[in-house]
């Protein structure tokens, strides 16, 4: 199996969740290119990607037991974004496959998958050059 998004971030103490987040994700991104004729080593990084990625990954997540769901989100720059988010320990977590859209250059060590509450991913987000309208796509 080609493994598309090992560098996730752990999100917790939770390995199974962080397990599972990287299984969604390459269900996602295989979807992707099934339905779409992407790349799917290069879904993460697609601009209008976003939508169908997000509705994909939570599909995935829904049947391994997760509640989760997608959010459409808007900002200057960008008209619509899905964002799929979920509770973990008692928190909202945003889990989004597609975010690296918006990243300024090619970071090597960003994660693929965007992990974390609203203020981890943000900042996470803000460290790998995405701009400051973008970074309301995260905010609470």
């Amino acid at each position: 199996m080609l493994e598309l998004v090992p560098d996730i971030l752990p999100f917790s103490q939770n390995q199974q969740l962080d397990v599972d987040i990287n299984e969604a994700a390459y269900f996602a991104y295989m979807s992707m290119s099934t339905e779409n004729g992407y790349n799917p080593a290069k879904v993460y990084r697609l601009g209008g990607a976003c939508f169908d990625t997000a509705d994909f990954m939570q599909e995935a997540m829904t049947m391994m037991g997760y509640n989760v769901w997608t959010e459409t989100r808007n900002s200057r720059d960008t008209s619509h974004r899905y964002v799929v988010l979920g509770l973990g320990a008692g928190k909202e977590i945003v889990i989004d496959p597609t975010w690296f859209q918006f990243a300024g250059g090619s970071p090597n060590d960003a994660p693929k998958v965007l992990v974390g509450t609203r203020e981890q991913v943000t900042s996470i987000a803000r460290a790998n050059g995405v701009g400051k309208a973008a970074l309301n796509l995260w905010a609470a």
